[in-house]
């Protein structure tokens, strides 16, 4: 309905746009995400700061103690998750990843990273927009323009923290100060006329209407603090999820994928290779009448683009299929609905794996050199 009211060519420009902005490496969100988040410190200092300091309510522990150190905490875990190397497997120490992370026969089965010419160690994968072998692979944060790995992932969580606490911190002393200058103005016990001699009543609108008319960039800012503190700390206490049964962002895709398989090839199994077949036959029959007329009214350059979609998309999937049909006898006695963790041992044990990586501590430093 929309490439027939617009046309081809908008279509084929947002799926660029969208594909630049989430699928590929640049700094655009990254630009956003500074501009939000500097923008509304600056104006914090510049108009509030002095309104903090001079408050009553909040008094000076909250002006030159909890906000300066918040402050420093951001810009901190800011530049530690985006500077840090995530890790990097080579030649040279991809022995001793293989030792740290063993194959699950699950997620991971041994196999040749194609880029790297090494072998693949549990739990990392080759990073696209780094163009390396990440140990223990999370994702890609575009917020942060680095992919999150071994090395980093503690810094990402502290920068997940600071994000929290400087939202929801912001939003305590911006409503007890717009509290306060409520409270202050008589609004919560004085009785107010009209023009007529009507008495005003006063409740959530009347004191909306104050503050919007006479403080609201503060208004203002603490909307954003507390519309922005619920997302980001719902997307910090779901990477504690994570963290509970030992389980990266990459393996959670990895899990509902193997679901997915697991079930259709017991589907296939069951109903057999012969009716399968004859269904695909039939459904191709049936969508390539409908598949020339729209090759018809394609232009050149969708069918370029959607052929370079469409083999990455096979190349990928071959590669998953053939890995996994080579342990199908194995992936085919795992219950779908009851695929566990291999690696998990317990929250506070997973918890100091993330802040104390396996591949930094002095007893693996000491083996990696006895092996040299």
């Amino acid at each position: 309905m929309f490439t027939k009211v617009v046309g081809p060519k908008p279509v084929l420009w947002v799926g660029k746009i969208v594909s630049y902005l989430f699928f590929s490496r640049n700094p655009i969100i990254l630009i956003f995400y500074l501009s939000l988040v500097g923008s509304s410190l600056f104006k914090f200092f510049r108009d509030l700061y002095p309104m903090v300091i001079d408050s009553p309510v909040l008094g000076k522990v909250h002006a030159f103690v909890y906000i300066p150190i918040i402050f420093v905490l951001l810009v901190f875990s800011f530049l530690k998750a985006a500077l840090t190397d995530p890790g990097t497997i080579n030649k040279q120490n991809v022995e001793l990843y293989l030792k740290l992370y063993p194959y699950d026969n699950q997620f991971f089965f041994p196999r040749e990273c194609v880029t790297c010419k090494i072998m693949k160690p549990a739990r990392s994968k080759h990073c696209k927009f780094l163009n390396k072998c990440v140990p223990r692979y999370d994702h890609y944060c575009s917020w942060l323009m680095n992919s999150i790995g071994e090395k980093n992932y503690r810094w990402f969580l502290l920068f997940l923290f600071s994000n929290s606490l400087m939202c929801c911190y912001g939003s305590y002393i911006l409503f007890k100060f717009l509290y306060f200058q409520i409270e202050d103005e008589g609004l919560f016990t004085n009785t107010f006329y009209d023009e007529d001699g009507f008495e005003i009543e006063t409740g959530f609108k009347f004191y909306l209407s104050f503050l919007v008319y006479f403080h609201r960039r503060a208004l203002l800012l603490f909307l954003l603090a507390f519309i922005m503190g619920l997302v980001v700390v719902g997307f910090f206490l779901f990477q504690f999820l994570f963290i509970k049964s030992n389980i990266t962002t990459n393996e959670s895709y990895k899990k509902a994928w193997l679901q997915d398989y697991i079930t259709n090839k017991s589907k296939q199994q069951r109903s057999g290779n012969l009716t399968n077949t004859n269904k695909k036959t039939s459904k191709k029959q049936r969508s390539s009448a409908n598949k020339d007329q729209k090759k018809k009214n394609e232009t050149r350059s969708e069918k370029k683009e959607k052929r370079k979609e469409s083999l990455i998309k096979q190349k990928n999937n071959q590669q998953k299929k053939l890995q996994l049909d080579d342990y199908a006898d194995i992936l085919l006695k795992i219950d779908p609905n009851n695929i566990n963790s291999y690696y998990n041992q317990g929250f506070w044990k997973n918890f100091l794996e993330i802040i104390f990586p396996l591949s930094t501590r002095k007893s693996n430093e000491i083996k990696q050199k006895k092996n040299k």
